[in-house]
């Protein structure tokens, strides 16, 4: 298993909604929305910007070699 893969625990649809819940393990450093929610564009490096790019196309590289279905 890749070392970026978050595991999902469970998911269940909700009755007569349209949605459904997903229960994730843990991240503990938080998601990307956290790291860039209330910062400004000049506050993140550009080197921190292509570490993230790298590290979005490993994972996704790798669930396709598995044989994985996202969204």
């Amino acid at each position: 298993m890749h070392s970026k893969f978050v595991v999902c625990v469970e998911s269940w649809k909700v009755v007569n909604k349209a949605f459904f819940w997903v229960l994730m393990e843990c991240c503990p450093g938080g998601e990307l929305t956290d790291m860039l929610v209330g910062t400004r564009r000049a506050e993140v490096e550009e080197d921190q910007i292509w570490q993230w790019i790298k590290q979005l196309a490993s994972g996704l590289y790798a669930i396709h070699q598995a044989g994985v279905v996202h969204l």
